[in-house]
């Protein structure tokens, strides 16, 4: 029994661990993009879900399909833009107008692809509450 218990708190403490451990600031993130040689595919977070954190710089549609895309730097920088971020379709149309030029930025992505760019892709992006 005692065994049990013990299983079950460290496998409650490496959860809770692991979904704090998965929150990024998009510099922290843009800066691991730069090390991997603006090569996303090199990134160790490539592919990965991570909770993103930032401030939106701006939106704007792709010239090829209507995708709207949002601008995301960093929190008190200098509004370099180093994330483009994409939602998945189910995001409300009212939750997504509530992203304004320097609303804060705190999301689900995935980290897409991206090579030679000067920003990071996130993807599939959901809102976090």
């Amino acid at each position: 029994m005692k065994t049990r218990w013990l299983a079950t708190l460290l496998l409650t403490a490496s959860t809770v661990s692991a979904a704090w451990a998965d929150e990024v600031p998009i510099d922290a993130l843009y800066q691991s993009y730069l090390k991997s040689g603006r090569s996303a595919d090199e990134m160790p977070e490539f592919g990965q879900r991570l909770d993103v954190t930032g401030v939106v710089l701006g939106q704007f549609d792709a010239p090829f399909g209507g995708t709207t895309f949002f601008s995301v730097g960093a929190r008190g920088e200098s509004g370099d833009e180093l994330a483009r971020a994409t939602f998945r379709s189910s995001t409300s149309p009212e939750k997504l107008k509530a992203l304004r030029n320097s609303a804060p930025f705190n999301a689900n992505c995935k980290v897409g692809f991206t090579i030679n760019a000067d920003f990071v892709a996130l993807q599939d992006c959901t809102l976090s509450e």
